[in-house]
């Protein structure tokens, strides 16, 4: 459970940023697609009686010969929507897939609720998705913990469906980031995240891996290896043995999901479990900020 005094604090210099146009509600920092007042340029159109003389570019009006009006994008706030995969295989592992997902997503709630954004929460496994109402102001950041300690884990994973859900039930454009370990068919991955961006939204994964996951451990010696999400039978194995193909057929894996969020052109940020999300989140924000 995430405790509010547990949750790691992102340095404030770094913004969560969308790098496409969002739809916000109310006034921000983010570039949203309706025209209006703020500092960044959009195009210019003719003058029309009645229009503010101020709006007037007259370097370009002179070159033209006629009037010309500057119109500017309108700074909105960010629609933030956090996907959390709470499937039986993220709650695995120690330090758990599910422990280092919770942190994680709550810092990046309380990230945007501090920048004045608002932040959606959408959590499932199995085809179930649970959709909690809007977060915004001061008293966010503690619901945001109620809402995370309050989830049910368990089924199989299927972060596809979860991104599909969002699409549904996002009427406006949002950036929206998955947590999830992607223990799923790429080829599925890829047409959920397409969608997502086809309809203006911008997409970003978390794809969070346990270290003795990412890379069987060969000291493990004879072991039995289960499913926790019951789709395969479990399997008596020599780790050392098995070792080579194992983390052949991961590393293929995670290649080929990294091709469908790259497909999709989804920001995908691999999560190794056993570092700080403070470290892994900066070293993002810092990224997405290089553009």
């Amino acid at each position: 459970m995430p405790v509010l005094a547990d949750i790691p604090r992102l340095d404030r210099r770094l913004e969560l940023a969308a790098r496409r146009v969002v739809e916000g509600l109310h006034a921000g920092r983010h570039r949203s697609p309706s025209l209006g007042p703020s500092c960044e340029f959009a195009d210019h159109r003719p003058y029309l009686p009645g229009d503010d003389l101020r709006s007037v570019d007259w370097k370009v009006a002179a070159r033209r010969d006629r009037l010309m009006v500057r119109r500017q994008h309108e700074e909105r706030d960010l629609p933030l929507c956090l996907l959390l995969d709470t499937s039986a295989s993220m709650d695995w592992g120690t330090p758990s897939k599910r422990a280092w997902a919770e942190l994680a997503v709550a810092a990046l709630a309380v990230h945007a609720l501090l920048q004045g954004d608002r932040v959606r929460l959408g959590a499932g496994a199995a085809g179930e998705v649970r959709w909690f109402d809007q977060l915004a102001g001061p008293a966010g950041p503690g619901e945001a913990c109620r809402r995370l300690e309050s989830l049910a884990w368990g089924g199989p994973g299927d972060p596809a469906a979860l991104l599909a859900a969002a699409g549904a039930r996002l009427r406006r454009r949002a950036l929206v980031v998955l947590a999830s370990d992607l223990l799923c068919e790429p080829a599925g991955l890829a047409p959920a995240l397409g969608a997502l961006a086809a309809r203006g939204h911008e997409v970003a994964v978390l794809h969070i891996l346990h270290p003795d996951e990412a890379a069987l451990p060969a000291d493990w010696g004879l072991c039995r290896l289960d499913d926790p999400e019951g789709r395969e039978p479990a399997r008596l194995v020599d780790a050392a043995a098995a070792k080579a193909g194992y983390d052949a057929a991961m590393d293929a894996h995670r290649g080929a999901c990294a091709a469908a969020c790259a497909g999709a052109g989804a920001d995908r940020c691999e999560a190794p479990c056993q570092l700080d999300q403070a470290a892994v989140l900066g070293r993002w924000l810092h990224r997405r900020a290089r553009g």
